[in-house]
């Protein structure tokens, strides 16, 4: 597992901001990581353990979850920062109904209140980042392969077989309110 508890919590943090959604997630080095950002979501979420696990095992078709990312589950506890202002829906209704998390430190950010001057700074940088990634990802990735994802992608068709591990942990997901119409 190549995850770390700060890169996790990063992805965390993007998932639960309304101006980052609709998000698409999916693992280019196999199904692992993106199961352990859905098992922490379902964490976040108040899911109990067997319940993100069982849902785990049951999407990524194994017989059971990996020594590595049981360890790295039992011990992930991060500080989240929420919006105050603005929920996603499908994270607690939209609303925090509770005093404390079971598992997460929380600390809620009136959006209003805070200094944006850098904001643009910081997601312009993240954005370069996630575009050099990708650009190396496209590189290391056969031509043929590329070129046919990329048109067939933006005609929206898909015959590839990997297609449907991918749709499978979209499946996982089954998040309320990415899809607007």
């Amino acid at each position: 597992m190549t995850l770390t508890p700060d890169i996790v919590t990063n992805v965390l943090q993007l998932l639960i901001h309304p101006e980052n959604l609709p998000v698409y997630l999916h693992c280019v080095d196999g199904r692992l990581n993106t199961g352990v950002i859905v098992m922490s979501l379902r964490k976040l979420q108040g899911w109990s353990s067997s319940s993100y696990i069982n849902e785990y095992i049951r999407i990524l078709d194994v017989p059971d979850i990996g020594i590595e990312e049981n360890e790295f589950m039992e011990k992930y506890c991060p500080e989240i920062d929420l919006p105050f202002d603005s929920l996603p829906d499908w994270l607690w209704g939209g609303k925090v109904t509770f005093q404390k998390h079971p598992s997460f430190k929380i600390r809620h950010i009136n959006t209003l209140l805070v200094d944006n001057s850098n904001f643009k700074e910081q997601k312009m940088t993240e954005k370069e980042e996630y575009q050099k990634r990708m650009q190396e990802l496209l590189e290391d990735t056969p031509k043929e392969y590329a070129m046919s994802d990329i048109e067939n992608f933006s005609q929206g068709v898909f015959e590839r077989e990997d297609v449907t591990e991918i749709s499978m942990a979209i499946h996982a997901l089954d998040l309320e309110g990415l899809k607007k119409n």
